[in-house]
């Protein structure tokens, strides 16, 4: 539900020119999930302006769906910029303040339609970025929109995406991540994150602490140590690959992608994980969060 363009450094750090691009986490999951035969709409919000007409040209192309994208008169889209250091690690610069996807629950009519639509979907996919999106009364009304999706038998995905520049403190992010993950049926978080946000640093010790706050499968994402995935009682320890990592942006998201594809086809949540790896391993071997049709692995 989140859409940011998205500037790249240029390989040369004095050089003043920058790459213009288009991403946001919950974006780059969609992208991935469309080219692996998934079929996704995204709702979020754009301006009317040229380059919000060359985004949503851009996913349409890719294969998503964008019945559900408002347009926001005068508005424009938000933007981060990605710094990476020597290994391929990323930083992000923000300003989305005020942007249309922030304001996208703002106003009731639009956001009960809006929940009107979604409540048709089987399958919902949001990340704590989306979270940090709204205000107050916007957010409390979404998750409330949640609580009523779930109860009628939809099926929540989140992976709890945290960036501690867009929150006022990890306390605040960490009570909205709960009252999601109280209706979650499958997690996708980052131990890098769930440390920064509730001080657990034990991976299976983090799984147990979403179990009980209601959440039924946990696949938990550990960078170079792999993941670990939990489902019912069974919990499995899934290795990643050792490659020459060149930009981690978007390892999260095309991992989850993987994730969310195979178990929506049937895969167990280790064969699951294993392709997540598999997808994610490619795209950190390239620049940017969105790789070439023709690099995906399957």
């Amino acid at each position: 539900m989140l859409q940011l363009g998205e500037l790249q450094q240029a390989d040369d750090p004095n050089a003043l020119n920058a790459k213009l691009s288009y991403g946001g986490d919950t974006l780059n999951t969609a992208l991935y999930l469309s080219r692996l035969g998934v079929q996704v709409d995204y709702v979020t919000a754009v301006g009317d302006d040229s380059m919000s007409d060359w985004l949503i040209n851009c996913w349409q192309q890719e294969g998503i769906g964008c019945e559900h994208v408002e347009r926001f008169a005068g508005g424009v889209p938000g933007l981060y910029l990605i710094e990476l250091d020597a290994q391929g690690e990323r930083t992000f610069k923000y300003w989305r303040k005020g942007s249309p996807a922030s304001r996208l629950f703002d106003e009731p009519a639009r956001a009960e339609r809006l929940y009107a639509h979604l409540s048709g979907y089987p399958n919902l996919y949001l990340s704590g970025i989306t979270l940090a999106l709204y205000k107050t009364e916007a957010l409390a009304s979404f998750l409330k929109f949640l609580r009523e999706y779930a109860q009628g038998g939809g099926k929540v995905f989140f992976d709890g995406n945290y960036r501690a520049s867009l929150w006022s403190s990890p306390s605040a992010a960490l009570e909205a991540f709960k009252a999601v993950y109280s209706v979650t049926e499958v997690a996708l978080p980052t131990l890098d994150d769930e440390i920064q946000v509730t001080g657990i640093n034990d991976p299976e010790l983090a799984i147990a602490q979403l179990k009980k706050w209601g959440v039924k499968e946990v696949a938990l994402k550990m960078g170079e140590k792999g993941s670990i995935v939990s489902h019912g009682s069974c919990l499995q320890r899934i290795p990643t690959h050792s490659i020459n990592i060149v930009d981690t942006t978007s390892a999260g998201d095309s991992f989850n992608a993987g994730y969310i594809s195979a178990r929506l086809g049937g895969k167990t949540p280790a064969e699951s994980a294993d392709q997540g790896n598999r997808l994610a391993a490619v795209v950190i071997q390239h620049r940017g969060a969105v790789i070439a049709a023709n690099l995906m692995p399957f």
